[in-house]
């Protein structure tokens, strides 16, 4: 009798814990999708229009090498989807074995490589990029403060994890040349 209520609080227990992930994909697809249409109609068409500023600064071998490095970095991006590696499966603090170690690896000079090629080319626009920064500012803040009303509207006190992440890695508090360089204003999100 004791091993079948064991049994039964066991698989009740399971039951919460399916319950409350499938709440929580609920939540999660929600927030997404609302972030998504929130940077869409927001911070899209600004960026949009102050990339355009520094397109006509581009050269056009400095356009093909930006074009050149966006299709390296989605080649990288779908072989780690062919290898099923999503970023939560990296980031959960599982045990990598030596193929994947080293594919991890090996996609990480790949892109610390791009990076510094776009950085490159970059510093040759600093001034205009900098410029952009300075005209973005109170834009960018007004968007934090939004984008971070909406992630707790949805998460209550468990945002504050997440929210904590965004301040420490700086989101939003500046342009990163290399990645403003890189992003595909054309590009369909």
């Amino acid at each position: 009798m004791k091993k079948i209520a064991v049994a039964a609080i066991g698989i009740a227990c399971l039951l919460m814990v399916v319950k409350v992930r499938a709440q929580d994909k609920k939540v999660d697809q929600a927030l997404r999708s609302e972030l998504k249409a929130y940077i869409l109609t927001h911070v899209q068409p600004v960026m949009k229009l102050k990339r355009e500023i520094l397109e006509n600064e581009l050269t056009e071998l400095e356009k093909r090498q930006i074009s050149g490095l966006r299709m390296q970095l989605a080649e990288i991006r779908k072989a780690r989807k062919a290898s099923n590696r999503t970023f939560m499966e990296r980031m959960d603090g599982k045990e990598l074995d030596e193929t994947q170690t080293t594919m991890n690896l090996s996609e990480r000079k790949q892109v610390r490589k791009i990076m510094m090629e776009a950085f490159s080319i970059a510093d040759k626009h600093e001034k205009t990029i900098d410029q952009i920064g300075l005209d973005t500012r109170a834009d960018r803040e007004r968007w934090r403060k939004e984008l971070k009303e909406i992630v707790i509207k949805y998460n209550g006190n468990a945002a504050g994890v997440f929210l904590a992440r965004l301040e420490r890695i700086g989101a939003g508090q500046s342009v990163r040349p290399a990645l403003f360089l890189l992003w595909d204003p054309e590009k369909k999100y």
